[in-house]
């Protein structure tokens, strides 16, 4: 007898076709994979990555869809479960749709965050869903797939929504799991894409005790904050490295740094254990201190996320936020010194937020900007359901006539998707607005403005809020001039090219930072532009090549002197472009551009590499300007420099063909 067939379906959360780095930019899903070691000793399980599935689409709605049906369909289960968020949830309707439609008998379960929340108009609205596990489903959703398995009755299964007789039954509450430690490892080997991620998630514990107006969470783990003790954290990412060689972790938690003492206790397993790994988490600014920081660092911590939700010290009042921004503001400032990445969350689109509010969100933004290991988020408000902020407005919200304005809703709506959601405001209330006193068109066109021209160009956009303090106003006078444009439009040539002017035509006569910057981003451009010689594929000989995302570019001032004076306040000295300056620059994380001041002789060799030329050329090259370092040789210093910038990622060394070397012998 075959044991029944359960396929899990994560929520959709990569939207975008042209990521550079593909999965390396999502994360494994960890909900799904979870309940599939939970139930797995009873069940034949299979789970779907649906991000894994739109990479194989090539992003395309259309495509993406008609695969996942393919993918899931051909799994043939019994019952079929899919997670939810808010911003892929008309995809998931869709997708439950279609299989039923495919599937005889299959029963259709939902779960996550968004489901959860609207689970009594989802299943008044969908006939082909047939039960909804709402909140953490580690002990109702076996539950579940035990009562299906023997015909039973749910009425007694706690966080379950369901139809009896033909009415919608909302069972209580499950109570939550307190105990973390013993949740099983996620199985992630029903994941055959798992070698391809960069980091692996790691759930830390559960609850955010905190009650902003606009956050959802508590509507799905509730108030109750619980964390995994150390030692199981410490004994999970050593499994997790055993099987599958990840050294670093994002610990999963929307506020790890809540309970200090918590904290410290797993810094100091970890420390004692080495610090054998990297990871990250989440925390608030006012729930770290410069001590706890160090000590999170030298345990392995090497990135934050920070929620600051505003820049405005009355906004935070009025979302129940009540972060200090002043001492948010050091707080990057000490995670930057520590070498720790950090981001900065920001939303801007209030319905009670003011002009002079919406002015210190952009204000902060351009102050943390300015830190090289710090990178700011600038997002519009989306009315998650059931928030009490939603449920003020609820009566005010429009149809958001732009589909991919909330990052959360980055994936394209077809027309099917827009007439689902124009039909149905109590499930899909995040694509539709809040009212807000600035317009959603022009907070729209100022992310675009702030966020890709930052992407592209951040140093003179530093340099820009530095001068004039208030990059509100430089955007309206950008606006003036070149109207309101596309997204599309601020990632192609043509926006470069005109803030290029625009910067130097109104600012840079008096600003010696924005003259220089403006001088290198010009310069950068032109050089992007440039064609590059190809690799032929008959290399014989070993060479030397400038990787894709790495370019040297020159330009009159000192760049780098600019950036630190940015960096520290303060205007750089007129000297700084009494020379001419060779940098690499690269494409970092984040979408920013690094810019690298290199030796002398590190700079000759990326020269030599732009040219495509053999090692043999190099150490002839430098042999006859007679370089050398402490009585070393070209022939020595070489590849000794070749090796220390390939371990940077700033070069790369072509090795010849074992077929072309055997026609050359052949030739010879």
């Amino acid at each position: 007898m075959r044991s029944p067939k359960l396929t899990l379906v994560s929520a959709l959360t990569s939207y975008l076709a042209d990521k550079p780095n593909g999965l390396a930019d999502t994360s494994p899903p960890l909900g799904v994979t979870t309940l599939a070691a939970i139930v797995k000793g009873s069940w034949a399980v299979e789970v779907v990555n649906l991000d894994f599935v739109w990479e194989r689409s090539g992003g395309c709605t259309n495509a993406f869809r008609d695969l996942a049906t393919k993918v899931i369909v051909a799994t043939r289960p019994d019952v079929l479960g899919f997670s939810s968020i808010s911003g892929s949830y008309p995809a998931t309707i869709r997708l439950a749709e279609a299989c039923t439609q495919e599937l005889d008998g299959t029963k259709v379960v939902l779960g996550g965050p968004q489901a959860s929340v609207v689970d009594v108009p989802t299943l008044r609205s969908f006939p082909f869903i047939d039960y909804i596990v709402r909140g953490e489903a580690e002990e109702s959703f076996p539950a579940l797939l035990g009562a299906i398995l023997g015909s039973q009755p749910v009425s007694g299964i706690y966080g379950l929504t369901f139809r009896e007789h033909g009415q919608i039954r909302r069972n209580p509450n499950a109570p939550v799991p307190m105990d973390l430690d013993h949740l099983p490892l996620p199985l992630f080997d029903l994941l055959p894409e798992v070698k391809d991620f960069l980091s692996l998630p790691l759930e830390a514990g559960r609850g955010c005790p905190f009650a902003c107006t606009f956050c959802s969470t508590n509507d799905f783990f509730r108030r109750r904050f619980r964390l995994k003790s150390p030692s199981r954290m410490l004994e999970e990412m050593r499994l997790l490295n055993l099987k599958y060689g990840a050294t670093r972790f994002d610990l999963i938690h929307d506020m790890f740094t809540v309970d200090r003492r918590k904290v410290v206790d797993f810094c100091e397993v970890m420390i004692n254990a080495g610090s054998p790994y990297e990871w990250s988490c989440s925390a608030r600014t006012d729930c770290v201190d410069t001590d706890l920081l160090r000590l999170m660092r030298k345990a392995g911590c090497y990135d934050l996320f920070f929620g600051i939700e505003t820049g405005s010290q009355r906004m935070q009042g009025i979302i129940d936020k009540n972060l200090d921004l002043q001492q948010s503001r050091r707080v990057f400032v000490e995670t930057n010194e520590l070498g720790m990445s950090a981001t900065a969350s920001l939303i801007v689109g209030y319905p009670q937020e003011t002009g002079e509010d919406l002015r210190g969100t952009v204000r902060f933004y351009g102050d943390v900007m300015k830190l090289a290991n710090v990178f700011p988020q600038f997002n519009i408000l989306s009315p998650l359901p059931a928030t009490p902020l939603t449920l003020q407005y609820m009566d005010e919200l429009s149809l958001d006539a732009d589909w991919t304005s909330i990052s959360e809703n980055g994936t394209e709506q077809d027309e099917s998707d827009q007439t689902l959601i124009a039909a149905h405001k109590d499930i899909f209330t995040n694509f539709y607005a809040f009212p807000c006193q600035s317009g959603r068109n022009f907070l729209r066109c100022l992310r675009d403005f702030l966020v890709l021209g930052a992407a592209r160009c951040s140093g003179l956009i530093q340099a820009m809020h530095q001068n004039t303090g208030d990059l509100v106003e430089v955007y309206k006078k950008w606006e003036f001039k070149q109207g309101e444009q596309s997204t599309a439009w601020y990632c192609g040539p043509d926006f470069l090219r005109a803030f290029l002017r625009f910067a130097e035509e109104e600012y840079s006569r008096d600003d010696v930072a924005i003259r220089v910057a403006g001088r290198f981003y010009a310069a950068a451009f032109e050089t992007a532009s440039r064609p590059r010689p190809s690799i032929p594929d008959d290399v014989v000989r070993p060479a030397i090549a400038l990787p894709h995302k790495v370019a040297l570019v020159t330009s009159r001032g000192d760049i780098n002197a600019v950036l630190l004076s940015l960096q520290r306040c303060e205007k750089p000295h007129v000297s700084v472009e009494d020379r001419t300056v060779t940098v690499a620059v690269r494409e970092a994380d984040h979408g920013r551009v690094e810019i690298l001041e290199l030796p002398s002789m590190s700079l000759a060799l990326l020269r030599h590499a732009e040219k495509f030329a053999t090692v043999e050329e190099v150490v002839a090259d430098f042999a006859s300007r007679g370089l050398s370092i402490n009585g070393f040789t070209a022939s020595q210093i070489v590849p000794l420099g070749i090796r220390q910038l390939e371990t940077k990622g700033l070069l790369q060394t072509i090795h010849p063909k074992q077929e072309a070397i055997m026609s050359k012998a052949a030739v010879g």
